[in-house]
């Protein structure tokens, strides 16, 4: 068994499987003033979008911040710590939005901003040379404030989807994406368990995003129980 060390997850690995619980940062330096927060835009198939003329916004209690990426898609910015939301306004995709997420002060974390397309391209018409574009359907939200109703955690659990399907008290959620703080986690399937207050995600395509890296896994579980969310993760 192996422990790593990370100032906001502590990670257990036991034979390919990765245990997180979210935990507050420590350190024996003094803390620093602000954070770092940057990343990447880029679409569904993780292409870099071109995109100087996007604005990404960070909002939170204390300051309000526009940045715009640069010709490669990365942002960077330097905040307060804090509770802060992001979103991203980018010429042919529907507006990005993800759950709220804390940064604490000295901490540099990775947010990347993945947008959904407005346009699907078919191709081109023939004779003709225009091409052919459909509207993609319109991405849909569901947010889950019963599940962090302590005041210790940082934001509201967002799970965005194309498809969704409920049978008692478990909700399927097809092609979706679940944020919460800075995990993202992108999958085929996520579900939620009312009961168990508790989401799982799977799929041949299933990622995992904690604000510093981003893996390839085969499953993920979170579990809100108290004020400090479990997170397992199977490799």
């Amino acid at each position: 068994m192996r422990r790593l060390q990370h100032p906001i997850l502590r990670i257990t690995t036991v034979i390919g499987v990765l245990s997180l619980i979210l935990i507050g940062q420590t350190s024996s330096q003094p803390p620093q003033e602000t954070g770092k927060v940057s990343g990447t835009v880029m679409d569904v198939n993780r292409a870099v979008i071109d995109a100087p003329w996007a604005v990404i916004q960070l909002e939170g209690e204390q300051q309000t911040i526009r940045v715009r990426p640069d010709k490669s898609g990365n942002y960077r910015v330097e905040l307060k710590p804090g509770v802060y939301e992001i979103t991203a306004d980018i010429n042919g995709f529907y507006p990005f939005r993800r759950a709220g997420f804390r940064l604490h002060p000295g901490r540099s974390v990775v947010i990347n901003i993945v947008p959904d397309q407005r346009f699907l391209f078919l191709g081109t018409a023939v004779p003709s040379t225009a091409n052919v574009n459909v509207a993609a359907p319109t991405p849909k939200y569901e947010a889950f404030p019963t599940v962090s109703q302590e005041a210790s955690l940082p934001s509201i659990p967002l799970v965005k989807y194309k498809e969704r399907a409920q049978v008692g008290g478990r909700i399927e959620y097809q092609s979706a994406t679940l944020t919460y703080d800075l995990i993202t986690v992108y999958a085929s399937r996520i579900i939620f368990d009312k009961t168990k207050r508790k989401f799982e995600a799977s799929g041949w395509d299933a990622i995992v995003e904690d604000g510093e890296r981003r893996v390839k896994v085969r499953s993920v579980e979170i579990t809100f129980e108290g004020n400090q969310p479990s997170i397992k993760i199977t490799t």
